[in-house]
């Protein structure tokens, strides 16, 4: 049995980096209070490296330890994050997450003022369009400044947002390949 040692400050630090200090937890993203969890638990030899830490709030945390997050879950939140932030920055993985809040039924163009975005703002979201994760338009009308723009998941965005949240990873793959 390996005996449990601390975490340093350097590796809580980049841990709570990594997840934009929220829990990992994709539908819960709760930053109240945090806890590090071992992936792999120290009584089965995981350490205090990075690629084996991840943040849970308290009451996810409990939910693993009970049974009801899956190992397999966390592993997949982990990796997803590592991908994101690679690809990413934490206000463009906030985005999808807040986009995937609302039906696609929600998003039309008669619904234009309600998740309407200026054209800088419009412009700060360019990494997820170019990525093919979300979509937009003008409303009709729009022909001179102030342009707007609304935005929302794309097919691909609601794949890649879905598999994250259910830790699905071989669907998360999928929705995944061809994103450069």
């Amino acid at each position: 049995m390996s005996k449990r040692k601390k975490i340093t400050q350097g590796t809580k630090i980049e841990i709570l980096t990594e997840c934009g200090y929220r829990c990992s937890v994709p539908t819960c993203r709760n930053i109240l209070a945090l806890d590090m969890h071992h992936i792999i638990e120290v009584s089965e030899g995981g350490g205090n490296a990075p690629d084996n830490l991840i943040v849970l709030c308290p009451t996810c945390h409990a939910l693993f330890h009970r049974g009801e997050i899956r190992r397999e879950s966390i592993q997949m939140w982990k990796g997803m994050l590592i991908t994101l932030n690679k690809a990413f920055d934490q206000d463009a993985i906030d985005t999808l997450l807040f986009l995937s809040m609302y039906d696609a039924s929600f998003y039309s163009p008669s619904d234009a003022m309600k998740l309407s975005l200026s054209a800088d703002a419009f412009f700060s979201q360019r990494k997820l369009i170019n990525a093919g994760l979300v979509e937009y338009w003008s409303p009709d009308g729009i022909r001179e400044p102030p342009y707007l723009y609304l935005l929302h998941l794309s097919e691909k965005g609601k794949s890649v947002v879905q598999s994250w949240k259910n830790g699905n990873k071989e669907a998360l793959a999928n929705a995944l390949s061809g994103i450069s």
